[in-house]
């Protein structure tokens, strides 16, 4: 039983909706980082708010907003349009897709670089792998068009 008297604890979340929309990974080479985005959409309520990434330096305790993610101009969608993925073998690489656009950051979302362009959407993109032992590798699914690769 892992969880067995575990005393769980709030962060300092600038919402209460943080938990509910987020995807938030550990970076398994430095556990004390963790990452958190949120889409800023809800089926109820989409396109409403905007796009947040956010950082912790102290294993989730307390998180920071990255804006330089915001500056991407990422898309406002509902939560099961996103994917996040951290490289298990690289501190700081993060992939992450917005439902259009696909971003790289290999520091820790201090600095972000977007894979497509408006033009190549492929549908939508809503969930990606990393290959691990192929640095620059990323597997992306969209909407009905089956898996693609980029190197």
């Amino acid at each position: 039983m892992c969880c067995v008297n575990v005393d769980w604890k709030l962060t300092n979340s600038h919402h209460r909706r943080f938990a509910g929309r987020n995807r938030l990974k550990a970076d398994r080479k430095n556990p004390n980082k963790v990452y958190a985005y949120d889409s800023g959409g809800a089926w109820w309520n989409q396109w409403s708010d905007t796009a947040h990434f956010r950082y912790s330096a102290d294993g989730g305790h307390t998180f920071t907003e990255r804006t330089s993610f915001k500056a991407t101009s990422p898309m406002v969608t509902f939560f099961s349009n996103t994917s996040m993925a951290v490289n298990p073998n690289v501190e700081g690489d993060v992939l992450l897709a917005d439902g259009n656009a696909l971003y790289h950051s290999v520091d820790a979302g201090a600095t972000w670089s977007r894979f497509n362009d408006d033009a190549h959407q492929f549908g939508g993109i809503y969930h990606l792998a990393g290959d691990w032992n192929t640095y620059g590798r990323i597997y992306a699914a969209g909407n009905g068009r089956g898996v693609l690769y980029t190197n």
